[in-house]
């Protein structure tokens, strides 16, 4: 299963079918990364997807530093 969440880390959308760059995950983090990045968690990993369409590996800043 996959996420998108904004830049904050507030949920936009769970529950979608992910298996990275071939299924509705990766479409819906196109789609809702129109003006801001938006980051897709997945089986494969975290990605921040722009909306220029790249996607770049994304790793969440530590809380506690």
């Amino acid at each position: 299963m996959a996420t998108i969440y904004d830049m904050n880390g507030e949920l936009i959308v769970g529950g979608l079918q992910g298996a990275f760059r071939c299924d509705e995950a990766i479409q819906a983090a196109h789609d809702l990364a129109g003006k801001a990045p938006v980051i897709l968690e997945d089986d494969d990993g975290d990605w921040m997807v722009h909306p220029s369409g790249d996607v770049e590996k994304f790793v969440w800043p530590d809380p506690v530093a």
